[in-house]
């Protein structure tokens, strides 16, 4: 053999020895790949006059990948959307698929729980809703409370239209009757007992209570 053809073969088979090196090296890193599952939140969008009575808030959401990506993945870097902007007021189902997580560049979605949603969609409505004193403790010197009055007695609030509808009326947050014998009044803000209904305006309202002192059938105010 010429010292050319040795040459030659010495170079293929350094070739051959890389070629295999980066061949093994490829798979390797291709076959450690790993699973972990995470539970992201859900946004949804939706037009600006309807709201979601009963969003289902996060879903589990299994994910492989690479396993550096896996162990430094944070759950943040994932979300669930859906979109809605086209819906109507009413109950529907909405599937989930891969199409709606968004995930880090080299991860893939393997399965979502739960992977149908039921939506219900309502009207979100302004109205005025009366507002109700919340009393607590006991007044001083046996005085009994009269009518107690709120001013504004109305408040503006914002919801879903079927909630409003249920509504009756807000309260205050408590005003203490404890130490008082004597008609006084107390600033309280206004409190709404359904997460979904917002007070607008005003927040804060005047709790007016009148006193009166047992045995005289007089006033106590001064």
């Amino acid at each position: 053999m010429s010292a050319d053809n040795g040459t030659w073969a010495l170079r293929l088979l350094a070739l051959a020895l890389a070629v295999g090196a980066w061949f093994f090296v490829s798979v390797g890193e291709r076959e450690r790949r790993s699973e972990t599952l995470v539970e992201p939140f859900v946004q949804y969008n939706t037009p600006r006059n309807l709201t979601i009575l009963n969003p289902q808030e996060k879903v589990r959401v299994q994910v492989r990948g690479p396993t550096s990506k896996i162990s430094n993945l944070n759950p943040f870097q994932i979300n669930v959307v859906v979109d809605l902007r086209s819906a109507a007021p009413g109950t529907a189902e909405v599937n989930l698929g891969p199409e709606n997580v968004v995930l880090p560049d080299g991860l893939e979605v393997v399965s979502i729980q739960p992977n149908l949603l039921p939506i219900t969609l309502d009207r979100v409505v302004t109205e005025m809703k009366p507002v109700e004193p919340r009393l607590t403790g006991e007044p001083a010197a046996g005085a009994i409370v009269q009518n107690p009055e709120v001013f504004p007695p109305l408040v503006l609030v914002s919801g879903p239209e079927s909630r409003l509808s249920e509504l009756t009326a807000l309260t205050t947050t408590p005003v203490r009757l404890t130490g008082h014998a004597l008609d006084f009044e107390e600033q309280a803000a206004v409190v709404s007992p359904d997460p979904q209904v917002k007070v607008l305006q005003p927040a804060v309202v005047t709790v007016k209570v009148p006193m009166q002192i047992p045995n005289t059938g007089t006033p106590g105010g001064p």
